[in-house]
């Protein structure tokens, strides 16, 4: 399970290891730069908004913070990676959020933890993934999203093949609830309650945390 970090202050919906496991794992380090890299744009977001209608890019925003470990990680791992500065370059325009220097844009956007990397086509959101990616999960899910698979279309893929696995059922679930998509997430949580016993104090604080849908970019 990727490494993940809550935005403090406010309780989070996505569930990750502890900040003990990412110690341990090695994503959190005192002292990290916070040098941003250059694979994104120097642009204001609004301006990076524009010109990737106007060029008709995807715009790939990376929600992150200083205090974040794994988002220091990615800074210094994923977004240098060539495939993927140079799938950036060919495909989009990447832009780089600081949610404590932005916290209307993140608010509105409804990130709860990070990293969160959101994927936009002309101002809409299409897919986004929450957690640690390495380069090549990065790689394969921006692939998909040039060939309108999103990660949402990965796990109901998964699913049709593993309609009895619970675990995924559930990451599933709150991918949908991540997207803004609670109409569609009800069913899998209803399931988990007649099916998941073994999770249910999990899911049942994920139906308890209060949730905003994400709006369009710009509006």
């Amino acid at each position: 399970m990727p490494c993940i970090e809550p935005i403090p202050i406010a309780q989070s919906s996505t569930s990750g290891v502890s900040e003990s496991e990412c110690v341990k794992s090695g994503l959190v380090s005192a002292g990290l730069a916070t040098t941003r890299p250059p694979v994104f744009t120097s642009l204001d977001l609004g301006t990076a908004l524009e010109r990737s209608r106007s060029a008709q890019r995807l715009l790939v925003v990376d929600a992150t913070a200083p205090w974040c470990g794994p988002c220091r990680m990615m800074d210094r791992t994923t977004w240098l990676d060539a495939g993927v500065v140079a799938w950036i370059h060919a495909h989009a325009i990447a832009f780089q959020l600081d949610v404590d220097a932005h916290g209307a844009a993140a608010k509105k956007l409804s990130v709860t933890a990070m990293p969160t990397v959101i994927a936009f086509r002309d101002g809409e959101e299409i897919d986004r993934v929450v957690g640690f990616q390495k380069a090549e999960q990065m790689l394969k899910w921006l692939d998909g999203l040039a060939h309108g698979v999103t990660s949402l279309d990965t796990m109901r893929a998964d699913i049709t093949t593993k309609p009895d696995d619970a675990p995924l059922r559930l990451q599933y679930a709150r991918m949908l609830v991540a997207a803004g998509r609670l109409e569609e997430a009800m069913p899998e949580y209803v399931w988990l309650w007649k099916h998941g016993r073994d999770l249910v104090s999990i899911y049942a604080f994920d139906c308890d945390v209060s949730l905003t849908r994400t709006q369009p970019l710009g509006r």
